[in-house]
Parts: C-alpha cells; sequence; structure tokens
C-alpha cells in the first residue's frame, strides 16, 4: 500500500538533532537515502515510496531545519526583556 502522507513526527526528530550550521544539501541527501533505503541490509527503507512523496519530505524537512535556523538566530540575538551583559575591558 503506498502511503499518502509523509511521516512529520520522524522527520521532526531527525532535523531537531543537525546543527543550525547544517547544509540544506546534507538534509536533502539524508533524507532521499533513508527514503530510498530497501534490501536486507536496509530493512528501514520505504520501497513503496513514489517520487513525489519523497520531494515532499525533502521540503518539509528543509522548512523544519529553516525554523530550527530562525529559532536558533532569535535566541542568540538575546530574548526580549533582556539585556546582555557588556564585554568587560
Amino acid at each position: 500500500m503506498t502511503p499518502t502522507r509523509i511521516p512529520t513526527r520522524e522527520i521532526c526528530w531527525l532535523v531537531d538533532r543537525y546543527h543550525v550550521g547544517t547544509p540544506d544539501a546534507e538534509i536533502a541527501a539524508d533524507i532521499r537515502a533513508r527514503c530510498a533505503r530497501n534490501g536486507p541490509d536496509r530493512p528501514t527503507g520505504r520501497p513503496d515510496w513514489t517520487p513525489a512523496l519523497i520531494r515532499a519530505a525533502i521540503q518539509y524537512a528543509i522548512a523544519r531545519h529553516n525554523a530550527n535556523r530562525r529559532t536558533f538566530a532569535w535566541i542568540d540575538a538575546g530574548l526580549p526583556g533582556r539585556t546582555r551583559r557588556r564585554p568587560t575591558p
């Protein structure tokens, strides 16, 4: 049976473990490799996935990664209501 939806929870779990500096191409390659695995030596693959589902999974993973980057940039810029410490001379 061909799936009609991508496993967003699993993709979030994977992408959230990447560093925010990881290039999008590396994330796309990992998701593509995980979707394409099949055979006795790679039992976790999804051989019934269509190319459209694989593209959707990659787009979702990159969007999630970009959201993580925005969150990191927001936190790195300083939380609202807090002042940054001045550098010591």
